[in-house]
């Protein structure tokens, strides 16, 4: 049993990694935008109006469809010996396949060959061949695109890897479990930035193979851990999981305390109607003058909420008046990092042109054109200008990517546009300059991995390959993952011939630098700022609210200490039937005008006795409806509006929060479409009997008689 449980935990806190972490940030929705896009669409172009041609109007993709004359007809017309284009080669490979033509495989195999100078083509050709269930060919063909990939010296193809994401959840949800794996190992192996591979590779392993889960965790890890654009994605989707939960937090402490103390925080305001004005009718108005607040936002109602209950609150609940209130000191923080995030994850901003164009190969129309304005300044950043370099030293354009470096300020102690330096100089040949440069890097920064084998690379380009062989051995020894799997990938693809750009390892841009000049650089983007923060708070800039803030905190510690005795005071101010807020305007001797008027006219004191009675039990039935109402609607929380130790309503009401941010994050989310109907299962386990212990507790057990485990309710005096 205890075997059992463990396994559960364990299933379900690796499933909830799992699925807190989406995909990427790095989005795009413009086809040609990313690398190989243009490419791709030609192809899907070509590929479409050739099937067009073939086969009519109203033809499929899906060769085995077609009907069997419609089959051998396609099949008559085709010179498949004689042509050099890769889809007649694999319409003419695929229809012998269906016919059961063992020399099916040499057609489809030379349509492969015939696209080797053509990402697209491979690409699509690598779909045809899933669709038809060809595994030798699909990996045939992945390694093209990959040799395709390092010839063009790019290190990631993010949409080809989150479509091979998605073929492998493909897999797994039709059970095979192998093909899951080998799809997000490609995955990987086309992004060398993302991690989600080896989280459902955790998630896929489980319990049966826990060492195998432990390992993709910890690879995940050290993918986080080295590059910023995973950290970076990593980042935003825990900060929307912690944003989450301190929203819900926020709405709902300021839910239950406000129905706790409102009635008594409105009943002196409500006078301020004329005394005809019903009791009833009075409190209707005023709540609905306080509700009408929200149209000025949220922030501002809360605000006024508290200044209205603050004087009123009881120790223990004040602890959740101090959260909401540095909740709401913290907004124009959130909204400055939620800003920051939005910028950083632009796909036509700065930060992310960077990164394609640093880890992808160049794309003009990704590259070259500058990114979209999003400074008001004519100054040009260093990102852009890194941009720039690194874009045409993708071009190959050597003399052009020395000009920008050498006009750039530091030079010559950035590692970073050293390492660029050091490069170009490479290959225009100038190997004793390209040698002092790196030993500069090296001299400021020891372990350099780009540095340590560019260096090595020059001593052997300068026929000097001992002292080459041993830079590149030590080099090795200090990045063994880096520098051992850049060669091997090398040799196997290209042998001895290495192409320009997979001659040289290009520089690392370090997490820590994204995070100190680009996340956190400077700021020249208020305008951005107070855009998103908008009518969030009376229309005042962030900076401002933020200082306003401030005042007002103060100003309600100061009124709610002038203020604190009258809570004292309140009992003295209740009806002592029916529990109903009074004051000295309304009040009869210790009754309301309502429970003062019933028990008028009874004469004998046990028939009074009888009133009074009723009427306590009315009010503890009331209360009661209550307390069900908000355990139902935040399971546990109804504690709160009965009197418990503080450390037991914080724990409930934090416990809840969490249960919300759990459907919000973890269920709501899109872990859903990769998931099994177990998994699934599992994931709702914890959420499910958390609510349906309350469910059962205020639904079927009677909670005037049995004592609860969170909730005492007493029916009796007082409010």
């Amino acid at each position: 049993m205890n075997k059992t449980k463990v396994r559960l935990l364990y299933f379900a806190v690796v499933w909830t990694i799992v699925s807190i972490i989406p995909s990427s940030a790095r989005e795009s929705t413009d086809v040609g935008n990313w690398f190989w896009g243009n490419q791709i669409a030609d192809a899907i172009e070509h590929r479409n109006s050739l099937f067009t041609n073939l086969f009519g109007t109203e033809a499929t993709l899906t060769l085995s469809d077609l009907s069997r004359n419609a089959r051998r007809e396609a099949e008559a017309i085709l010179s498949a010996d004689s042509t050099t284009e890769p889809w007649l080669l694999l319409i003419y490979g695929v229809l012998r396949y269906l016919e059961g033509d063992n020399q099916a495989q040499q057609y489809l195999s030379r349509s492969l060959e015939y696209a080797a100078d053509d990402p697209g083509t491979t690409w699509l050709l690598f779909t045809e061949f899933n669709r038809y269930h060809l595994p030798s060919l699909m990996e045939e063909s992945l390694l093209q695109l990959e040799k395709q990939m390092f010839s063009a010296g790019a290190q990631s193809v993010p949409p080809i890897s989150r479509q091979l994401l998605h073929y492998g959840t493909v897999s797994k949800l039709s059970g095979d479990y192998a093909g899951a794996l080998n799809f997000y190992s490609w995955a990987h192996r086309f992004d060398r930035h993302e991690y989600e591979s080896f989280l459902k590779n955790a998630s896929l392993n489980g319990v049966r193979h826990p060492v195998a889960t432990i390992r993709s965790l910890m690879e995940a890890i050290a993918v986080i851990r080295v590059s910023w654009p995973a950290q970076f994605s990593a980042f935003i989707s825990f900060y929307r999981a912690f944003r989450t939960f301190l929203i819900i937090f926020l709405l709902m402490s300021a839910t239950i305390l406000g129905v706790k103390y409102l009635p008594l925080a409105l009943h002196r305001p409500a006078h301020f109607y004329s005394v005809s004005v019903s009791p009833a009718l009075r409190s209707i108005l005023v709540t609905a003058n306080l509700l009408s607040l929200i149209a000025f936002g949220i922030i501002p109602f809360l605000w006024v909420m508290m200044f209205l209950i603050w004087k009123h609150c009881s120790d223990t609940d004040r602890v959740f008046g101090i959260s909401i209130i540095v909740i709401l000191l913290l907004a124009p923080l959130d909204a400055a990092i939620v800003n920051r995030c939005r910028l950083t994850a632009d796909t036509g901003g700065h930060a992310m042109q960077f990164s394609r164009t640093l880890y992808e190969g160049y794309s003009p129309t990704a590259t070259s054109g500058p990114a979209r304005k999003t400074v008001s300044s004519d100054t040009k950043s260093a990102v852009e200008s890194f941009t720039e370099i690194v874009a045409t030293m993708k071009k190959q354009d050597w003399t052009v990517a020395m000009a920008r470096i050498n006009s750039m300020p530091g030079s010559e102690t950035d590692p970073f546009i050293a390492d660029l330096k050091g490069i170009c100089l490479f290959f225009r040949g100038s190997f004793a300059a390209a040698i002092g440069t790196f030993q500069q890097v090296l001299e400021s920064h020891p372990s350099d991995p780009s540095a340590q084998f560019n260096l090595a690379r020059c001593y052997i380009a300068s026929n000097d390959a001992t002292a080459g062989m041993e830079l590149l051995k030590k080099a090795a020894d200090a990045h063994p993952s880096l520098i051992n799997s850049f060669i091997y990938d090398n040799d196997r693809h290209f042998s001895d011939t290495w192409p320009p750009l997979r001659q040289v390892l290009f520089p690392e841009y370090t997490p820590a630098r994204f995070w100190k000049e680009i996340f956190l650089g400077p700021p020249g983007r208020a305008s951005q700022l107070r855009q998103y923060w908008g009518y969030s708070f009376l229309g005042l800039p962030p900076l401002y609210s933020f200082f306003i803030f401030l005042v007002l905190t103060g100003a309600l510690f100061f009124t709610g200490r002038v203020a604190a005795g009258n809570r004292k005071l309140r009992r003295l101010f209740s009806c002592k039937y029916c529990g109903r807020v009074l004051c000295r305007r309304c009040t009869s001797g210790i009754l309301c005008q309502d429970c003062a008027g019933t028990t008028r006219s009874v004469s004998s004191q046990r028939d009074v006795e009888q009133v009074r009675e009723r009427l306590v039990s009315v009010y503890g039935d009331r209360r009661s409806v209550r307390n069900m109402f908000f355990n139902l609607l935040y399971p546990g929380s109804g504690t709160l509006l009965s009197q418990q130790t503080p450390g037991l309503q914080t724990v409930v009401l934090l416990l809840s929060t969490f249960i919300y941010t759990y459907w919000f994050t973890v269920v709501g989310s899109s872990a859903w479409r990769w998931m099994t109907s177990t998994e699934k299962a599992i994931l709702l386990l914890p959420p499910c009997c958390y609510h349906v212990f309350f469910i059962v507790r205020y639904l079927v057990v009677d909670v005037r008689k049995v004592p609860s485990i969170f909730t005492s309710i007493s029916p009796g005096k007082g409010s």
